[in-house]
């Protein structure tokens, strides 16, 4: 079976296709492939072959522990938050969301944050997975903008299990998400893990 596989502005064209009952991958592709972190491609490989790895990622000091199930859902942010309001947004209550940018402002994440909230409460999100924020034109340090997702997720959502710095996103660990899949995610002191259930 053909996969659709890929990340950043092709998050639109995968949660068009969650809302047709599609899965995808949100996952590196052939451009980037030479620069990903064999444990990306080892756990692409693992997709492509029909199973489905479970990841662990380091605790965050800022993370707020949890069980959670839900469907999977996200990408990045920006481009997530451009579909509010359009036919090919799913609907986002009960999964469990992961969001990830890049080459952002700190007070656009902000905005985009807030805007996301008012259209689908984070409260009522089953968990959230916070991927890799980076290269801030500002020179914004990653952990400060990590600070102030925290800050807005706390507030709006303050029984909310969240984790930070997962590794998806524009970095070299990006790994696989499959689109649309039922997923268990873990959070507490030791860290992070995120499994999928399929069928």
């Amino acid at each position: 079976m053909p996969w659709l596989i890929g990340f950043s502005d092709l998050t639109a064209l995968q949660l068009y296709l969650i809302k047709q009952g599609i899965a995808s991958l949100h996952a590196p592709m052939p451009s980037v492939l030479h620069n990903t972190h064999p444990d990306a491609l080892r756990h692409l490989a693992t997709f492509l072959q029909g199973g489905a790895p479970v990841y662990t990622a380091p605790a965050h000091p800022l993370q707020q522990a949890g069980e959670a199930e839900g469907c999977l859902i996200g990408g990045n942010l920006a481009v997530l938050c451009s579909l509010i309001g359009t036919p090919f947004m799913p609907e986002l209550q009960d999964c469990i969301l992961f969001i990830e940018e890049v080459g952002e402002h700190s007070y656009a994440i902000d905005r985009m944050l807030h805007h996301l909230h008012y259209a689908f409460p984070l409260h009522r999100l089953r968990g959230l997975i916070i991927g890799a924020v980076s290269r801030s034109p500002d020179g914004e340090s990653q952990e400060y903008l990590y600070k102030r997702i925290a800050e807005i997720v706390q507030q709006k959502a303050p029984h909310l299990p969240f984790c930070l710095g997962f590794p998806v996103g524009h970095e070299n660990q990006n790994y696989p998400m499959l689109q649309g899949a039922m997923v268990r995610l873990s959070i507490h002191a030791q860290g992070c893990t995120l499994s999928f259930q399929l069928q």
